[in-house]
């Protein structure tokens, strides 16, 4: 521990550290520490764990410049000026923002990034800021953006420190982390104690025993397709196609696995596109046989490189699970997946524009799905009878949902959109939806029997002919100016609701007319 006789202070000003390291703790009162103020230390001077307090609004540059002793600083968020290589040549340096101190402001956080260089010191801050200021970070999406891109690093670091709160933050930040990734950072933390069980926990959470075993035979399959297999080998599983543009359309699936992983590319082609019908157990000319193994498979694994699924080319196929289509994928077929009825979880990597008439319809078991940015139309009877959906995430993109989308699907309580990979402001919880912009089609959300409040946004034009109809728990319906055209049986059934909008605007004179009880908003 140090004490006062270890500083040179005067007026509130610290020139100059002379103790012999520790836990170091400055004064109170002081105001500013000095340039070189720790930059040459007394001979034998231990590592230093240094506390700066909150009455502390200026550290002068070069204060701390070439500290090889400096081995970790806690800063509170009353520093107003830091410059650029405060901390340059800290070789140790751990910094950390206090987590006590009082008005903290996000800008602390941005002011200490600039002055550091060290990469190392980077990211010890984030980690630590991400531990310490949790409800900042979320809240912030500079600093949450950074955290995320920098995501297998601060694990690592996390590892080093068996510091499994970094890791439960972090992962936070996440909608869900891949299993793989999960698998890898598992091995990484096996001489852990914190971090491995941080890890076991979220994975034995977000992932059943079964998917983790499905995953575990899915990378086995993948090595087996890095294999050096003949044509005649992939010809007895797949009937394929050349292109003019030297690559290959799958057309068929002739094997039998029931957890299949499609090869990026066969003999030096890269696969493009699943054509119609090339898995569905739907397709002409089908023999029993075929027929019922098209019906057992379960995982299918679709490499990066596939640009179209073609209409109905998974329809019917009733045992399978679960399906990731990778971003290069841009055109999604009518039908794609329609009565795919054991389907309960699908990830849209990104790239589709439109999700094509009927695509998952009666997929009575899909409880969840994610739509990433750049999808701009769900089409109709796309989400239709998928009766235990219960929240879908819909891009800002989004300017249509077409007629009957989500018709019948009667558990569905939440509809949230986003920005990118960000949450929106606009994120309504507790059985809302979030409408998206200039058209709502007829049917849209009918018979969704769990809907209770929604909130239509500014630059919503149209509600369409029973695009609410059967909704029999909706109470609250939230209009504003922009809706022009509401037709009469938008609404229809909807015994509960209360119509929120402006005074004098289209949806009073709509609620005055239908006798609908209206709140002015």
């Amino acid at each position: 521990m140090n004490n006062t006789s270890d500083f040179i202070i005067e007026d509130n000003v610290l020139w100059k550290y002379d103790g012999l390291g520790g836990d170091v703790v400055i004064p109170d009162g002081i105001t500013r520490i000095n340039g070189q103020a720790f930059c040459i230390l007394p001979l034998g001077c231990k590592p230093i764990h240094l506390t700066i307090p909150d009455s502390v609004v200026e550290i002068v540059p070069g204060a701390f410049y070439s500290c090889s002793k400096l081995a970790s600083i806690t800063i509170p968020t009353s520093v107003r000026v830091l410059e650029k290589g405060t901390f340059y040549l800290c070789e140790i340096l751990k910094i950390t923002i206090a987590k006590s101190s009082h008005n903290h402001n996000p800008k602390a956080y941005g002011l200490i990034w600039e002055a550091l260089v060290d990469t190392q010191c980077k990211l010890y801050l984030m980690a630590t800021y991400l531990k310490n200021h949790f409800e900042i970070v979320k809240e912030t999406e500079s600093i949450a953006k950074r955290i995320k891109a920098n995501k297998n690093k601060l694990v690592d670091l996390a590892i080093a420190e068996d510091d499994g709160a970094i890791i439960t933050a972090l992962f936070s930040l996440f909608k869900k982390i891949p299993i793989a990734d999960l698998n890898k950072y598992e091995e990484n933390a096996k001489n852990t104690l914190s971090c491995k069980a941080v890890i076991i926990e979220y994975k034995n959470t977000h992932y059943t025993p079964k998917m983790q075993e499905r995953h575990d035979v899915v990378e086995r399959n993948k090595e087996l397709c890095t294999k050096d297999l003949t044509f005649a080998d992939w010809k007895k599983r797949y009937t394929l196609e050349e292109t003019a543009e030297n690559t290959y359309i799958i057309k068929g699936y002739k094997g039998s696995e029931r957890m299949i992983v499609v090869p990026q590319e066969i003999k030096g082609k890269r696969i493009t596109a699943v054509a119609k019908y090339a898995f569905s157990p739907n397709g002409p000319r089908m023999t029993a046989e075929r027929k019922e193994a098209l019906e057992k498979i379960e995982t299918i694994v679709l490499p990066e490189g596939i640009s179209h699924i073609e209409e109905g080319a998974f329809s019917g196929c009733v045992s399978l699970q679960a399906i990731t289509i990778p971003k290069s994928v841009y055109y999604l077929g009518d039908s794609a997946f329609c009565g795919c009825n054991n389907l309960t979880s699908v990830e849209i990597e990104g790239g589709i524009s439109i999700i094509g008439e009927s695509c998952f319809e009666d997929c009575t078991r899909l409880t969840q799905i994610v739509v990433s940015d750049g999808v701009t139309a769900i089409g109709k009877n796309s989400f239709k009878n998928c009766e235990k959906l219960a929240s879908i995430s819909i891009p800002e993109s989004i300017v249509c949902i077409a007629e009957s989308a989500f018709c019948n699907c009667n558990n569905l309580t939440t509809v949230s959109t986003f920005r990118g990979d960000e949450t929106s402001s606009a994120f309504f919880l507790d059985s809302r939806i979030y409408a998206v912009k200039n058209s709502i089609d007829r049917y849209a959300f009918q018979k969704c029997t769990s809907l209770s409040v929604v909130v239509i946004p500014e630059g919503v034009g149209a509600i369409s002919d029973s695009a609410f109809r059967g909704c029999s728990q909706l109470t609250s319906l939230t209009i504003p100016k922009s809706v022009t055209s509401i037709k009469s049986e938008a609404l229809g059934s909807c015994k509960k609701v209360v119509i929120h909008a402006p005074a004098g605007s289209f949806a009073e004179k709509y609620a005055k007319k239908n006798k609908i009880p209206f709140k002015e908003e």
